[in-house]
């Protein structure tokens, strides 16, 4: 299945976020991407993923709150 590959510039416009933060978590590795030589690409299939992980994480449940319960020191 061919991919579609994004520049990042293209690929920072897709997500609706700046060109810079786009390669700053890149670099971190907090974003899918390929580095061919200096440039980095991102495919479309990929960054979808990762939106929706990002966005599933968002809604999730927060753990309820853990004061005053006892707990198990390992």
């Amino acid at each position: 299945m061919p991919r579609h590959m994004l520049e990042a510039q293209e690929a920072a416009e897709y997500l609706h976020i700046s060109y810079w933060t786009l390669l700053e978590k890149a670099k971190k590795n907090l974003i899918p991407c390929v580095r061919v030589g200096r440039r980095v690409l991102f495919s479309q299939e990929g960054l979808d993923k990762w939106f929706e992980d990002r966005e599933d994480a968002s809604v999730q449940k927060p753990e309820e709150n853990q004061y005053g319960k006892l707990r198990q020191i390992k």
